[in-house]
């Protein structure tokens, strides 16, 4: 509960870093990394709740939990394409991303190579886009709210 400036600049301190991650923007240790898995309604109705559990139960199995958090964030914009996963530091972005992809998503944050089937493919070129600032859907749009 918010009772006077202080708390309220306390809760913005301890959320700043999951605002930096929302937005592309995280600073991020050497070697950690960030999922941030998409919880809009569409996306929770494909699935999304049950991803963010199932790559938590991942990297823990791999002892990974030192350098790569799961994060829920709110909507990205694209419910279509949900659940949308994006790896941060990078800015990965992973749409129709299944409970069953975790092993193999979890896999390329190892090696370093991303999954390219998981990636949005331009539905004119077919091209990968691994960026959501390269998709056409978000270029001319403007973020005003996280």
């Amino acid at each position: 509960m918010i009772k006077n400036l202080d708390d309220l600049l306390n809760i913005k301190k301890q959320i700043q870093p999951i605002i930096k991650a929302r937005l592309g923007m995280a600073e991020l240790a050497e070697g950690q990394q960030q999922i941030l898995v998409c919880s809009g309604t569409g996306c929770n109705s494909s699935g999304s709740y049950s991803l963010q559990g199932e790559l938590k139960r991942q990297i823990k199995a791999r002892g990974l939990q030192e350098k790569v958090q799961v994060i829920q964030t709110g909507c990205f914009g694209f419910c279509k394409l949900g659940p949308i996963a994006v790896v941060c530091p990078e800015g990965i972005f992973y749409c129709h991303v299944k409970k069953e992809d975790t092993a193999e998503l979890i896999e390329s944050l190892i090696s370093g190579k991303e999954v390219t089937r998981l990636l949005f493919h331009d539905p004119v070129s077919n091209l990968p886009n691994r960026h959501m600032k390269d998709i056409h859907f978000f270029q001319a749009q403007e973020r005003l709210a996280l």
